[in-house]
């Protein structure tokens, strides 16, 4: 196969763009030019693909090439460990249905004094809220000859 055309990527800026969920891996390679920050992107089909691109577009915008003493199949496994960490999990690895969590654990002493007086405020609240409307129960009851008094 012939060349059709030669780009040093010495310089230039590689920025990933992936999207595993949609298996979209896109290379944005920012070349700098004469007239400026040329744009290009490659696309590969597959993860192995993209990694293999990946690390030796990286290499060479450091001015390293892909034969410098194993720097790239270090890289190229860099980058697959990296895309295999984003994938999700099959099982969740903790079940919360077993957590036994202790919130005086996490929150703050001083915290913990502000929301139990909270809640012991709410508490009589309600209480009192429950007994007013009994009350008013009663006493609209009473009006009404419903209660044997």
């Amino acid at each position: 196969m012939d060349q059709v055309f030669s780009v040093s990527l010495k310089g230039c800026e590689v920025t990933p763009e992936i999207n595993l969920s949609q298996h979209k891996y896109q290379i944005k390679l920012e070349i700098p030019s004469a007239e400026g920050m040329a744009e290009m992107w490659l696309r590969c089909d597959t993860e192995s693909q993209y990694a293999r691109w990946m690390a030796a577009c990286r290499m060479a915008a450091r001015g390293r090439s892909m034969a410098d003493s194993g720097g790239y199949d270090a890289e190229v496994k860099s980058i697959q460990a990296f895309l295999s960490m984003q994938h999700p999990a099959a099982q969740p690895v903790i079940n919360p249905a077993t957590l036994d969590i202790n919130v005086e654990e996490y929150v703050a002493p001083r915290f913990l004094r502000k929301m139990k007086s909270k809640v012991s405020n709410v508490i009589n609240y309600i209480f009192i809220c429950l007994s007013i409307w009994e009350n008013m129960l009663v006493t609209r009851a009473s009006c009404y000859g419903y209660l044997a008094e």
